[in-house]
């Protein structure tokens, strides 16, 4: 119903039901749909930015999710994390939907969705974003493939998985987040032995220090209740690294704060399930932001990120971290489709009526993109005091967010002529006839993952 307050919309609830229904009706539909939205979204792709008059463009990945608890009839519902679980001893997660998005980021504030796909129960997150970027880089019509392309991920996607298969274009360099306590190796020293050479040399743990952790074997036949196995986890900070930096920034809340960052060049991580990482090293940052004042820590855990790629030389130390810097652009994007563009509220028990929302979703937020520069600014007379608000009160041409763009665009509405825009006339059709009923919607299965196979040992 909110959509339908608006003084520009002159259609019912249900005419804009039917609008998601007719835009596609099977996935091949769906897959010539999407292709010809984004022909029409990469012709208002900014152009690329530049760094040391370097140009460059940065894509974002990453999975959310969409809450659907009370909707019983909506196929392909699994569990997702939840967070902020307010009730002890309930678990994190609840039913709904896991959707993978590959965004472009305009500029800050702005990251644009580009690529969306609903998950399957089965489906695999890591190569359903690989996917994603590969579609991205391989159309030839698209600016992705002429300049460097900078690929921004959380720590879910540090993993071999998502860093192998991308590592053969020339022009992407990954910047990724690492997960604290993973291990990374160097590069194993020449020896003059017989056999074949070692790759994988001296490990260590990204972890603040170095300390024995304990680990605990599962019960086997000779030890029923298992062996506690002490390990030393060796710090990455014993390692000399081959460049600190020292610099001061100012947090968006105001707070200054100073960075300390190391860089080692040209560590490893093991090949995992055929993802072959011997011969792709990265450079591993270490990020520690501590108070100017107080010098203590802002945040308990250092962050590691990891720059993988052929022209990983080319994406500097201070240029990495502020790259990485920008990939939280996409959390305030997923709360503003849910809520103000009414994802999370959108009632549907038709799959494919979720994914054409999507694409509705997606042209919405570019046309707030482009708009953004041509609409006057107005708000709500109780939100005239918010700091955001009052500064672009102030400024003659202010940059505005999305939330912004959303309630100001009325003022670049109001000058089209609405006459294209009304329904026209038509007859009113004879309604339902007396006493029909109408068939029940069948409740669909709650879907979960299937048990993982036990490994077969092949050595004989």
């Amino acid at each position: 119903m909110s959509v339908t307050e608006s003084r520009h919309c002159h259609y019912t609830y249900s005419n804009v039901g039917k609008v998601v229904e007719d835009l596609s009706k099977n996935a091949a539909q769906l897959a010539a749909v999407t292709q010809q939205v984004q022909a029409i979204l990469c012709e208002y792709i900014p152009d690329a930015r530049l760094w040391d008059g370097q140009p460059y463009y940065v894509i974002q990945t990453d999975v959310t999710k969409v809450i659907k608890p009370h909707s019983k009839t909506l196929e392909g519902r699994q569990y997702v994390p939840v967070s902020n679980n307010r009730v002890p001893g309930n678990k994190p997660i609840d039913a709904g939907c896991r959707i993978s998005i590959t965004h472009v980021h305009a500029e800050s504030g702005w990251s644009l969705p580009l690529e969306t796909k609903i998950l399957d129960v089965e489906d695999d997150a890591i190569a359903m974003a690989v996917a994603q970027v590969k579609s991205l880089l391989d159309n030839k019509s698209r600016p992705f493939g002429q300049h460097l392309c900078i690929e921004e991920a959380d720590s879910s996607y540090g993993q071999a998985a998502f860093l192998s298969p991308l590592y053969e274009y020339e022009n992407l360099v990954c910047i990724v987040r690492l997960k604290s306590g993973c291990r990374v190796w160097l590069h194993a020293e020449p020896k003059s032995t017989n056999g074949a050479p070692s790759i994988y040399g001296e490990k260590y743990y990204l972890n603040e220090h170095t300390h024995m952790k304990t680990y605990k074997q599962k019960p086997n036949t000779k030890h029923t209740k298992g062996l506690d196995i002490q390990v030393m986890q060796r710090s990455v900070t014993e390692l000399e690294p081959q460049q600190s930096v020292e610099q001061e920034q100012v947090l968006k809340n105001g707070r200054k704060v100073n960075l300390y960052i190391k860089r080692w060049n040209n560590v490893m991580i093991r090949s995992k399930n055929g993802h072959n990482m011997k011969d792709k090293p990265f450079d591993l940052i270490r990020v520690e932001i501590r108070d100017v004042s107080t010098l203590k820590l802002v945040f308990d855990r250092p962050m590691f990120i990891a720059v993988s790629g052929k022209r990983k030389n080319e994406a500097s130390t201070i240029f990495a971290q502020q790259r990485y810097r920008e990939r939280f652009d996409v959390e305030p994007t997923y709360n503003f489709i849910k809520h103000d563009l009414l994802l999370q509220n959108f009632q549907t028990s038709i799959r494919q009526h979720l994914s054409n929302y999507l694409i509705i979703v997606t042209m919405t937020l570019w046309l707030l993109f482009v708009a953004r520069n041509e609409t006057s600014f107005k708000c709500k007379p109780w939100q005239k005091y918010l700091p955001k608000n009052k500064q672009a009160a102030l400024e003659q041409q202010p940059t505005l967010s999305m939330a912004q763009t959303r309630n100001s665009i009325a003022t670049l509405f109001d000058t089209f002529d609405p006459t294209p825009f009304r329904p026209l006339y038509y007859k009113k059709g004879m309604g339902r006839p007396l006493n029909t009923i109408l068939q029940k919607r069948q409740p669909q299965p709650f879907l979960k993952k299937s048990k993982k196979q036990p490994k077969i040992n092949l050595r004989v």
